[in-house]
């Protein structure tokens, strides 16, 4: 790993927004049952799931990061490229 990648993993989140990630780990019996909302989460706030989000994730649920990958790959209300907020006025007419 390089020391960017290393770096962007580190500063994937803010400090509210690891603090909500840990939330998740802790509102199961059991770790892993949280991550689909955590991923919600990361959706919702980077309006993408990008490797080093998952990374990071991987890293707060104790979990590879082959399998939170696999699950931010599997389902497709995780996008791996930036969404948009809103339909633009073309797409709509």
């Amino acid at each position: 790993m390089t020391p960017q990648a290393a770096l962007e993993i580190k500063n994937a989140f803010t400090p509210e927004q690891e603090k909500a990630l840990v939330a998740w780990t802790k509102k199961y019996p059991y770790t892993n049952l949280g991550l689909i909302e955590a991923l919600r989460s990361v959706q919702e706030w980077h309006r993408q799931v990008g490797p080093a989000a998952a990374a990071r994730v991987a890293e707060i649920f104790g979990m590879p990061f082959n399998h939170v990958w696999g699950v931010a790959t599997f389902f497709p209300t995780f996008t791996r490229w930036k969404t948009g907020r809103s339909a633009s006025a073309s797409a709509m007419a």
